[in-house]
């Protein structure tokens, strides 16, 4: 049924459109820098975490190297089961060390999941109005809202539609 026309699930390519985003903060100022780490973007979150956890930083968590092991693949099921997506990611354990000098990237859903519990808190908009406002829009894209987790954040790397043309 796809059509030129229709819009289509991303999929994945969502966290292009979320990697977009974090870079449209960073130049408008919500977002200071991709040295900003997870505990003073996520305070509640990350306050209960490791120090190496807390440490992660927006740059880690662009380029999936935070570390973490992935929700994605054989993994994805359990993960958007969960009750809190943004607290069972950053349960995963260590399986590589975070950062760029670190260990390699690790595909995983729950890491652009991350960006957008700290787009969200940083904008104090929900991610849609934001994408809405600061890139759909001024780009003649038709914001169409996608689903959103069990706390209402909306899904940061899959599920978001546009068409191709928009793509």
């Amino acid at each position: 049924p796809a059509r030129a026309d229709r819009p289509a699930n991303l999929k994945s390519a969502s966290k292009t459109v979320l990697a977009t985003l974090v870079g449209v903060a960073l130049a408008d100022g919500t977002l200071r820098g991709l040295d900003d780490s997870l505990a003073a973007m996520l305070p509640a979150d990350a306050r209960a975490l490791d120090p190496a956890k807390r440490a992660f930083t927006l740059e880690d968590l662009v380029t999936m190297r935070a570390g973490l092991a992935s929700t994605s693949i054989g993994n994805y099921g359990a993960w958007v089961s969960s009750r809190d997506w943004v607290r069972y990611a950053l349960a995963r354990p260590l399986v590589a060390p975070p950062g760029r000098g670190g260990g390699p990237m690790i595909y995983s859903t729950g890491n652009t999941h991350l960006l957008s519990a700290a787009l969200t808190r940083a904008t104090g908009e929900s991610l849609y109005r934001y994408y809405a406002r600061a890139l759909a829009r001024p780009l003649g894209i038709a914001p169409r809202p996608w689903p959103t987790d069990p706390r209402g954040l909306y899904f940061g790397g899959n599920e978001m539609r546009m068409t191709p043309r928009e793509m």
